[in-house]
């Protein structure tokens, strides 16, 4: 009964340390194969993207692009008044 116990607790703790061991391979796989699945399904728009890009620019030279600002001024009708009474 003993002896079984322990070969159980050896097992498990030889399992646990080559689990420790494994783990970080493991995981880097699993994360290439999802980055690997990612660029695959927006494979189609990153290569939209490349065609529609501005060339690169000079490092250290800033371009501020501004939206127009005939949106930014409120109009003039803005809606009716509607002056309310108080109710005692």
């Amino acid at each position: 009964m003993l002896k079984t116990l322990l070969i159980v607790v050896l097992v498990l703790m030889g399992l646990r340390l080559l689990a420790k061991l494994l783990a970080p391979y493991i995981m880097r796989s699993l994360a290439k194969k999802v980055e690997r699945r990612f660029g695959q399904g927006f494979g189609a728009f990153t290569q939209q993207g490349k065609a529609n890009q501005q060339p690169p620019e000079k490092e250290g030279s800033v371009h501020v692009q501004s939206k127009s600002t005939d949106s930014d001024k409120p109009s003039s009708k803005v809606g009716d008044y509607i002056d309310y009474e108080e109710i005692d």
